[in-house]
């Protein structure tokens, strides 16, 4: 056995992390997404990583008028995609949107 045998599903759930955050990056490369980020990962029946990336875009900034300065820490609203990576092949099958309960 070796030593790297442990960390052979961590490397496998890294590097479709990283495929999904590129995915991403492509997709909405003008719109000028910020704070990109993970926010979830599910096993699909051990045939998919189920990816859940987070990001803001500038129009998603809460306007405060001239108060802006003062809340210019407040965060943005974030948009959240699932991003459906097989297993076997490492490409990228679905992206949809992952609503949450905030965006009601």
């Amino acid at each position: 056995m070796s030593e790297s045998q442990p960390s052979e599903p961590e490397d496998e759930v890294t590097a479709a992390v990283q495929i999904a955050k590129a995915y991403v990056r492509r997709l909405w490369k003008g719109e000028s997404i910020q704070n990109l980020g993970l926010e979830e990962i599910t096993h699909e029946s051990g045939s998919a990583w189920r990816i859940t990336i987070g990001f803001s875009r500038p129009w998603d900034r809460t306007d405060f008028g001239r108060l802006g300065v003062v809340f210019a820490q407040t965060p943005s609203a974030r948009t959240y995609k699932s991003v459906l990576v097989d297993t076997q092949t490492k490409e990228v099958t679905s992206v949809s949107n992952r609503e949450t309960d905030s965006r009601r």
